[in-house]
């Protein structure tokens, strides 16, 4: 039998980034403590855990919940039967076959599962982690709506011709060349900076 390797408290938690970190929009899965993994790996599909409702959501294809799901707050994962919740198997962090650390579902004895892409039904099989290579590790390379994965810099801002939210930015003729309305806001910021920086002293 495999050992286990636990990832107590692992869901349900908040990350908190250091310092000049990006910002994430919020994504509506959980999110792992001590990992850079939020994709759970099963033997034929890729998983996320939906943020409040704790089910698994096959991401693999069409975003599909599994609503007889539940995951819990110590990766322990459960098949409700109609009468109770089973205990089909846990989520681990293990070496994949490349050696990187990836997020596995595996049954009690640390075997990667085939999932039921309907109810969410474990198959086990004989494979462990390290049967798999060029294993997925990020949850925004297969969830439908990419909007939630876009990504901001806190420490700088984004450059003055990216187009945000579709709306191109305003341009002027200026000494015969394109600027835009934004650059012209920030040259006389910048000189505004100036010529008070010069008052002062």
């Amino acid at each position: 039998m495999k050992h286990r390797r636990s990832l107590t408290g692992l869901m349900g938690i908040a990350v908190l980034y250091a310092g000049a970190a990006s910002a994430w929009a919020q994504v509506p899965w959980s999110l792992f403590a001590g990992t850079d993994c939020d994709l759970i790996n099963a033997a034929n599909a890729e998983l996320v855990v939906l943020e409040g409702s704790r089910q698994l959501v096959i991401v693999s294809g069409p975003d599909v919940t599994l609503v007889d799901t539940f995951v819990s707050e110590t990766s322990d994962i459960f098949l409700d039967d109609g009468v109770d919740l089973v205990p089909v198997g846990f989520i681990s962090l293990e070496l994949d076959g490349d050696g990187f650390e990836t997020l596995w579902w595996v049954d009690l004895t640390g075997n990667v599962v085939d999932v039921d892409g309907f109810t969410g039904e474990p198959t086990f099989t004989d494979l462990i982690p390290s049967d798999f290579f060029d294993v997925p590790c990020d949850a925004c390379d297969f969830w439908d709506d990419v909007s939630v994965c876009e990504v901001f810099f806190v420490d700088e801002p984004p450059p003055l011709d990216v187009i945000i939210d579709d709306t191109p930015p305003v341009t002027v003729q200026l000494c015969g060349s394109n600027i835009t309305v934004g650059m012209i806001a920030s040259l006389a910021g910048l000189s505004m900076l100036g010529f008070v920086r010069r008052r002062r002293w």
